[in-house]
């Protein structure tokens, strides 16, 4: 069986207040955020390592220092999910009209100095959340509906994945405040929504899909 690694991006938010019984909250959202991304993967039926990085330069870092590493597995596969942080219209594309993946993180404003890419890299390693997580929890507005104890569903955002990642930040706040609770939250919200958010409602997005679909590939008999 082909040993598959997923480095994601969970960056976090600085907490008033750690989450009960850990004492140091930055470890603890992500964990919170890893088993969320496990739970959310799971839908694939797919065994997977999943581990949680900050932002995107650490999450590339991470991948850098795992593909070259000279006592990997043979056939292990590792792959990188990060926020592309602008709309999928905005991502590079290359001459044949496919999207550039790599330009896009290389080009990150937050991925500060990397290293070149590693021959033997190839685009099938990369994935991105187009903004970023918060748009695939948009895309189940029944499990939105449960979360924020809502009387109906929300309405469905159009084009998420071009629609800037404020306003889909926005919508979540939106619905918190229905709720009559705090503003959505990553980790207190988004864990737990995406925990619950059904794979094949976001993966009517089609960066989701992409990543489901190459899981599901590289999980194949040979």
């Amino acid at each position: 069986m082909v040993k598959i690694s997923l480095l994601v991006e969970g960056k976090y938010e600085e907490q008033k207040r750690p989450l009960k019984g850990n004492g140091n909250s930055r470890n603890a959202d992500r964990v919170v955020l890893r088993g969320a991304f496990k739970d959310f993967l799971s839908q694939t039926g797919i065994v997977l390592d999943v581990e949680t990085k900050g932002g995107i330069g650490e999450v590339y870092k991470a991948f850098l220092e795992q593909f070259e590493n000279p006592n990997r597995l043979a056939d292990e596969q590792i792959l990188m999910l990060v926020d592309s942080d602008k709309p999928l219209q905005d991502i590079p594309q290359r001459a044949d009209a496919t999207y550039d993946y790599w330009q896009a993180v290389l080009h990150n404003p937050a991925n500060l100095n990397p290293k070149p890419l590693p021959v033997g890299v190839t685009a099938n390693q990369v994935f991105l959340m187009v903004s970023e997580m918060e748009a695939w929890l948009v895309t189940d507005t029944a499990n939105l509906q449960a979360h924020y104890n809502l009387a109906e569903a929300p309405a469905l955002l159009d084009e998420i994945e071009n629609t800037p990642k404020e306003d889909v930040i926005d919508y979540l706040n939106d619905l918190a405040q229905k709720s009559k609770r705090r503003n959505y939250h990553k980790i207190y919200d988004g864990a737990e929504l995406l925990r619950n958010t059904k794979a094949a409602n976001a993966c009517k997005l089609s960066q989701c899909n992409r990543l489901f679909q190459e899981l599901k590939r590289l999980s194949a008999p040979h």
